[in-house]
């Protein structure tokens, strides 16, 4: 059984002693389908009703985290608190989420923030964050470019743009000039 099925059976086997076999069916159908937007969507949906229950707050996180969903996730992280792994992978939602607003703040309104440090996590904003801070990029007009430290020919853009009238962050990844992945925060 390879890690990642192995990871998705010990969820599975957590989460249905808690959920109503239609729910832990819906969640799971989704996440296993990669619709992670999906996914924390039902999991804000089930939120009131398993709001105490670690297995399922950690999967939504993890979920919304996966869907580039920043802000829902901070809301399951946020109920984080039963357990010190609990709390450790609430910090870990969590620093995502500043490095994001931090992220945001400096781009937006042009605004040193190399003085800041905090831990690095193995998510790719955190890895933009810190190239930020070290000022390791490329600056053209309203956009940062950074390279991929271990694949040449990956290079990631960041910059605000507006969408529907509200002003995001928007992370696009680039094989070579090919556009292949836009992140939106």
């Amino acid at each position: 059984m390879s890690l990642k099925k192995f990871k998705t059976a010990i969820l599975g086997v957590s989460l249905i002693c808690s959920l109503n076999a239609q729910d832990f069916k819906k969640l799971l159908e989704s996440f296993k389908n990669e619709q992670y937007w999906k996914t924390c969507s039902l999991c804000e949906k089930n939120l009131k009703e398993y709001k105490k229950n670690s297995e399922f707050l950690n999967f939504c996180a993890l979920s919304c985290l996966r869907a580039n969903q920043l802000e829902d996730m901070a809301r399951f992280a946020s109920l984080l608190k039963k357990t010190k792994k609990d709390r450790e992978n609430s910090i870990y939602f969590m620093t995502i989420l500043y490095q994001k607003e931090l992220l945001f703040h400096a781009v937006l309104d042009n605004k040193n923030i190399s003085f800041v440090n905090i831990p690095k996590t193995n998510y790719i904003l955190s890895d933009i964050f810190y190239k930020f801070v070290k000022k390791n990029f490329i600056k053209s007009k309203n956009a940062y470019i950074f390279k991929d430290d271990k694949k040449k020919d990956i290079s990631y853009k960041l910059s605000v743009e507006k969408i529907d009238g509200e002003k995001k962050l928007f992370l696009r990844t680039f094989q070579g000039k090919v556009l292949v992945k836009t992140r939106i925060y």
